[in-house]
């Protein structure tokens, strides 16, 4: 009977390799479906989208994104450790009240704006080995980021018509930002994810933070 052939020196190393490209992301090839959740706040300036004449905010403040956003996300490992994609944000906006006379000559009810919508193509880069990873990256994209704004001077929201209106600033269409966050590996294709991403607006200008949350998956 003939012996077995001895393994030469490397194969281990080179298994054990190969382990280390798949932790806590993908090898190059992999497909990558993400969804995650969360919410943001930030500064913003500029008219009102429910009512742009009266409800203005000359100069930059604070303003939350309310009840928060859902992002799915699609894309490729280019590498073990580089990321392209594409990712959708679709925000949620609450805390804002109606103006019964706004509109043309102050002759019609006008709606809050509910929801906001953007798609943004990304670049994440996985810094660290192991099942624990840390992310780096950033995105640019086409929409809007809304932010709900407390209008003191404007007293005609609200069923009677004597209330502060709440109206929502939007920043963009052009977005732009960094991104830095964590994959952790849960299963042989799954992880958590947790991310901070930023959207840098303009020519409406904001600057927004999302704390986001979810898992993906590797295929």
């Amino acid at each position: 009977v003939k012996p077995k052939p001895r393994k030469k020196h490397g194969d281990d190393d080179d298994d054990k390799g190969g382990k280390d490209d798949d932790a806590g992301g993908g090898q190059k090839g992999t497909f990558f479906l993400g969804l995650t959740l969360g919410s943001g706040a930030g500064i913003a300036s500029g008219s009102g989208h429910m009512d742009p004449t009266n409800d203005k905010l000359a100069s930059a403040g604070f303003a939350p994104g309310q009840l928060g956003q859902i992002k799915p996300e699609i894309g490729f490992f280019v590498t073990p450790t580089t990321l392209l994609s594409i990712a959708g944000r679709l925000q949620y906006v609450t805390g804002l009240n109606g103006e019964m006379k706004c509109g043309a000559n102050g002759t019609s009810a006008c709606s809050p704006l509910t929801t906001a919508g953007a798609v943004l193509l990304r670049a994440t880069f996985l810094l660290t080995d192991g099942p624990f990873r840390f992310t780096f990256g950033g995105q640019i994209g086409g929409g809007y980021v809304a932010h709900a704004q407390v209008f003191p001077l404007n007293t005609r929201c609200g069923a009677n018509q004597s209330t502060q209106c709440v109206d929502a600033l939007l920043g963009g269409p052009f977005l732009i930002g960094p991104t830095t966050g964590f994959f952790y590996e849960v299963g042989d294709s799954v992880d958590l994810v947790v991310g901070v991403n930023s959207e840098i607006g303009a020519p409406k200008f904001t600057v927004n933070f999302d704390v986001d949350l979810g898992i993906a998956f590797r295929l």
